[in-house]
């Protein structure tokens, strides 16, 4: 089956080409009805995992980095958003008072996402108390380091084993 559907797909790719250069005037193939591969829902987590997660996050090395890492997991599991999303968004990009915050996903396209009350509290909690912490902690840093400061997507290491 997956043979023939791969030279449907060939000759469904060259006949669109000649069509498109005029060579041949219509597509033979078009009222063939092509077999399409199914497409499988990416793997989520259970209300358990998800729990571990946040417990996981919560033991850190200070309170403030505590707070900041229960707040990504609260907004990745509560917004629906990839980690790369996640470390771009900026403050005014959080709209708290909705619930809702603009990131741009892949090929650049922008999209509002929705969370609810358990992230509104851990990222009120981080924005009041830990933020400030680490904002702090990072004027007494050199140049170089102070560089380095921005989450990206290569700091994250979850593990929901």
């Amino acid at each position: 089956m997956l043979f023939r559907s791969q030279r449907l797909a060939a000759l469904g790719t060259f006949y669109r080409f000649w069509v498109r250069e005029g060579s041949v005037a219509k597509d033979p193939l078009q009222p063939l009805a092509r077999p399409q591969r199914a497409r499988r829902l990416p793997d989520v987590l259970s209300a358990d995992q998800v729990a571990h997660l946040i417990e996981t996050a919560a033991v850190a090395e200070s309170p403030s980095l505590a707070l900041r890492d229960v707040a990504l997991v609260e907004i990745l599991y509560g917004a629906g958003l990839r980690i790369a999303e996640v470390v771009s968004i900026d403050i005014h990009d959080l709209n708290l008072a909705r619930g809702e915050v603009r990131v741009t996903g892949k090929g650049e396209k922008q999209r509002v996402a929705l969370f609810g009350a358990p992230c509104i509290a851990a990222l009120n909690r981080y924005l009041s108390e830990g933020r400030p912490d680490l904002a702090s902690n990072s004027a007494t840093r050199t140049d170089a380091d102070r560089k380095s400061t921005r989450l990206n997507s290569s700091h994250a290491n979850i593990s929901y084993a």
